[in-house]
């Protein structure tokens, strides 16, 4: 399906400590240009300035299904995958980035849970749902009550 919502945004993260900043990625440019031009050599081609590691306040996600991208601006991913976050403002697909690939990318949000989240960890009981375990465990929690509830009134009228 892909992202309907625009293009891919034209910024640069990084972090200040207390958040994300995204800079225009002319004012980036701008900045590499000025440190390639300041060069002492000046017939060596310096790279473009990148940085691979990402920010600690930048999210990590992980996937829990695999995606094959269906447009250019889709990030194709497998399961367990980890993703950076870097724009959810979008509604249900957020820009990310791999950290396995470094390719960027729209990613589907509800493929995907935050890393140290419970939604993240594997189920590990394959015979029953987790919808029905909790169901299990919500009646088990009512009937202790209603036992204990019964106990005390016997206690007090007795």
């Amino acid at each position: 399906m892909g992202c309907c919502l625009g293009k891919k945004p034209s910024t640069v993260v990084t972090t200040n400590g207390c958040g994300v900043i995204h800079i225009p990625q002319s004012l980036a440019t701008a900045v590499n240009t000025t440190m390639s031009s300041n060069a002492e050599s000046p017939s060596s081609p310096s790279p473009p300035l990148v940085i691979d590691t990402m920010p600690k306040t930048v999210p990590v996600f992980v996937a829990l299904f695999d995606y094959e991208a269906r447009t250019d601006d889709d990030l194709s991913f497998k399961k367990d995958d980890l993703l950076y976050i870097l724009n959810d403002m979008q509604g249900d697909w957020w820009y990310a980035k791999s950290k396995s690939t470094g390719l960027l990318g729209y990613i589907p949000s509800n493929y995907v849970a935050p890393e140290k989240s419970i939604d993240a960890q594997p189920y590990v009981i394959s015979f029953i749902t987790i919808a029905i375990a909790y169901y299990y465990l919500l009646l088990l929690l009512s009937l202790l009550t209603v036992s204990f509830i019964c106990s005390s009134l016997t206690s007090l009228t007795s």
